[in-house]
């Protein structure tokens, strides 16, 4: 879905607030657990695309600084949201993950030939 996780993408990436807590609406979703994001998307409290949006702009704050993604997959990645969350509204969720963004990390180690 997207590239970057903690629950999703950003553990790498500092905190923000966004507004006072509440018990279904953390200020920051992306510095969610991915068992608290997965029980927030479940209860149907914060949606695929809030999550994802929220993913996405605090990649877009911090990464310019800390340079963690070689690629922010931003168009696919809202698309897969909202396919997941029409998806879920109609109750067909797929399971405990369906909706949550992602990131891909890779290494990259010289090999010998």
């Amino acid at each position: 879905m997207l590239t970057g996780i903690r629950a999703t993408a950003c553990a790498a990436i500092p905190a923000s607030a966004q507004g006072p807590d509440t018990p279904s609406r953390p200020r920051d979703l992306a510095s969610l657990t991915l068992a608290e994001a997965a029980d927030l998307i479940r209860r149907r409290d914060v949606s695929p695309v809030e999550l994802t949006q929220a993913c996405l702009d605090r990649i877009g704050r911090h990464d310019k600084l800390i340079s963690a993604y070689i690629t922010v997959m931003r168009d696919p990645a809202l698309a897969a949201a909202r396919q997941a969350e029409s998806e879920i509204r109609r109750g067909r969720r797929r399971g405990p993950l369906h909706g949550i963004p992602i990131a891909l990390k890779t290494t990259s180690t010289p090999r010998a030939c």
